[in-house]
């Protein structure tokens, strides 16, 4: 993979665990055929078992209000003074709190083997025509797309599972023609295998649009029966300012919000400025989680030759199995609908045939199934 991570919770290569961590993941699931997934599988374990590098902005949201949006009708509409119809012409940065969740009797959630090529995107946040703005999509990738003057559609997104607070930032640099897209205050790497890259270089000016209205959690461009209208999450807060913020600004929105350029601040409080259809008021405490990742180490290995048996030219040589692998990750184990407690090393029969001493510290039990 060119020595870089395939996505952000890549658990392959090498795992070290202690005898006591085995014990309590019970191991890898005997659940798992041909090709993929196991791995995964493997790493939900060590997540629920507090094995992970779990982390959340620090700061508290108690007692929050925040909109909800019901997936079916809701919509909140901001009208934008006459000053900033051109806000996103030039330079500009938009941020959002919210929450999305996915909607499996609209759109099933996107996986291997999906007979139905199509990427659903759920409308966070639109300004309509040429569509501009965040969304949530069936992918479970918060995602932000625009255009430019030349007709030109750019994308950006990272990896994100849904019921997840997430504070997503977008910055355009119209000066050197770059996009940036954070989550939590960081920016999205590909390397690191966050999701797209960024920042992302787009060419000539960004296009020009008439801005009367922001559309939250609803784009009118899509007709009124089609699945993806509307959005089903929440929102605690919308910005937006008319010039590109610094990283050091992004890193610190949680704890300082700057004042300077700034033109759109929405809450739950915000009633006045906004239009609401069928949209509900409520309010709880929360956190919000940065991305659930494996402690890692960097390191080298030697790999032997071998024939590969996962992505060959771009395809799954085991399709078939590998498409009911994930989802039996996806839609059973994340889903808490699996008890591995149930299902691991604890549960295979086995006979112990011999055993080889390899050094002080290590030996080699050969057994039979």
């Amino acid at each position: 993979m060119d020595y870089q991570l395939k996505y952000h919770e890549y658990f392959g290569g090498a795992v070290l665990f202690t005898k006591e961590q085995v014990e309590a993941t019970n191991g890898y699931s005997n659940g798992y055929w041909d090709w993929g997934m196991e791995d995964d599988d493997l790493f939900w374990r060590c997540h629920k078992e507090g094995l992970t590098n779990d982390s959340y902005l620090d700061v508290d949201f108690n007692g929050t209000k925040y909109l909800h949006f019901n997936g079916e009708s809701s919509k909140a509409t901001i009208p934008v003074g006459r000053e900033n119809k051109l806000f996103n012409r030039s330079s500009h940065t938009i941020s959002v709190l919210t929450r999305a969740f996915q909607l499996p009797q609209k759109n099933e959630v996107y996986l291997i083997g999906a007979k139905e090529k199509r990427f659903a995107e759920y409308p966070i946040l639109r300004i309509p025509g040429y569509d501009y703005g965040i969304s949530f999509n069936n992918s479970r990738a918060l995602t932000m797309t625009y255009w430019n003057t030349f007709t030109e559609h750019n994308y950006m997104w990272l990896k994100r599972y849904d019921n997840q607070w997430s504070w997503i930032t977008v910055v355009f640099d119209d000066v050197n023609k770059l996009s940036h897209f954070y989550l939590n205050g960081t920016e999205v790497d590909s390397k690191a295998g966050h999701g797209s890259r960024s920042p992302y270089h787009y060419k000539g000016r960004l296009r020009k649009y008439n801005v009367e209205n922001i559309y939250l959690g609803y784009t009118p461009s899509e007709s009124v029966d089609e699945s993806v209208r509307y959005f089903k999450g929440d929102i605690a807060r919308v910005l937006g300012w008319t010039r590109a913020l610094s990283k050091d600004e992004v890193i610190n929105l949680h704890d300082n919000i700057p004042q300077e350029d700034k033109f759109l601040d929405i809450d739950a409080n915000s009633l006045a400025e906004l239009q609401l259809h069928n949209v509900e008021i409520r309010k709880e405490d929360f956190k919000v989680p940065n991305s659930i990742i494996p402690h890692r180490v960097e390191g080298r290995m030697r790999c032997l030759p071998h024939k590969d048996e996962g992505i060959v030219n771009g395809v799954f040589q085991k399709g078939e199995t590998t498409a009911k692998n994930e989802r039996r990750y996806v839609l059973q184990m994340q889903q808490d609908k699996i008890n591995y407690k149930e299902d691991g090393i604890k549960q295979v029969q086995y006979e112990l045939v011999s055993e080889e001493k390899l050094t002080p510290w290590a030996k080699m039990l050969n057994i039979k199934l």
